[in-house]
């Protein structure tokens, strides 16, 4: 069987579309190997993430949502651990960023919370939250909705009370955060013996139908200014990070999806690497990977790039856990 997804409603040039394959594939290294770990830099996802003028609305229009298996994954993991299905009481989305997923959970969650530590990821998300509540009441008056809710705080110290979360989830967030601490606050807010733990990271791109365009790509993605420890990490799927809890379960996806040459660019823009680089010197490799790929394509290297339709694969790993 298979789910065809689709980004939130955006501007023409912002639409793409994701086909998620019943298949369970999940192998970046094999498709886009990168160089042995090396030192990491200095720079954390605060200042990278949190700075006044990052640009948090270009993060929620170019980076992927996720796929509603993924979702369901977690909610039936959650309630084989509890009586019934339906859904949960509170979701605490951590790492939250604009609320990519967080906005997705409330379907599966009664209250859903977004925390992260940029003030700016937050403003966007609370800017979100506020034209969707108007838009709510404005066509379906008379009908409940999830409430949803964002805060500003570092993963290592959860805005919520003890025991009282039954599904902690973070996204494309896990290798930023102080792992022993992170796990820490995870076992102290979430529910005993049903609580649910629930993690997943997105592999590098994949260019599908141009290999010409793959081994350009894999220059320029190796040649990026990484954190090589944090990279390594979402490399290998979270899989090298202990999780302590007893009931550990893994599942992975494989996605397809299609977009122009133009947003892909955007999206490239919006990756930690290009923020290291600083506007002037990320322009000039968003401007040589522009170049390079319309060359791989048989295109000149003039042509605009929302002309060309790429395909590509990104390989998901979800981790979840019980707090038993």
């Amino acid at each position: 069987m298979t789910f065809i997804l689709s980004f939130r409603t955006l501007p023409r040039r912002f639409r793409n579309h994701f086909v998620l394959s019943s298949r369970s594939i999940y192998s970046p290294s094999s498709a886009l190997s990168v160089s042995p770990p090396m030192p990491s830099s200095t720079s954390n996802a605060g200042e990278l993430f949190a700075h006044k003028d990052y640009n948090a609305k270009d993060y929620a229009a170019y980076r992927p949502s996720y796929p509603k298996e993924l979702y369901e994954a977690i909610l039936a993991f959650e309630a084989n651990g509890r009586e019934g299905r339906g859904k949960m009481e509170t979701i605490l989305d951590v790492g939250c960023g604009p609320g990519t997923a967080t906005f997705c959970l409330r379907e599966y969650g009664t209250r859903v919370i977004g925390q992260d530590f940029s003030e700016v990821q937050i403003a966007a998300a609370n800017e979100k939250a506020k034209e969707m509540a108007m838009q709510e009441t404005a066509g379906k008056e008379g009908e409940s909705c999830s409430e949803v809710s964002f805060c500003v705080g570092p993963a290592e110290e959860l805005h919520i009370g003890d025991h009282t979360c039954d599904v902690v989830t973070t996204a494309q967030a896990l290798h930023w955060f102080d792992h022993p601490k992170f796990f820490a606050e995870v076992k102290r807010v979430l529910r005993k013996g049903t609580g649910t733990l629930a993690v997943w990271t997105y592999s590098a791109p994949v260019f599908e139908k141009c290999e010409s365009a793959q081994s350009f790509f894999k220059e320029k993605y190796d040649a990026l200014p990484w954190d090589w420890r944090r990279l390594d990490y979402v490399d290998k799927g979270y899989e090298s990070i202990p999780f302590p809890f007893e009931e550990v379960k893994k599942k992975e996806f494989k996605v397809h999806k299609q977009m122009s040459l133009s947003f892909f660019l955007g999206y490239l823009s919006t990756w930690s690497p290009m923020k290291e680089l600083g506007s002037e010197k990320a322009a000039e490799r968003l401007a040589d990977i522009r170049r390079g790929l319309l060359k791989a394509h048989g295109r000149g290297e003039g042509d605009d790039p929302e002309s060309l339709e790429i395909s590509l694969f990104f390989g998901i790993k979800l981790i979840l856990a019980r707090n038993s």
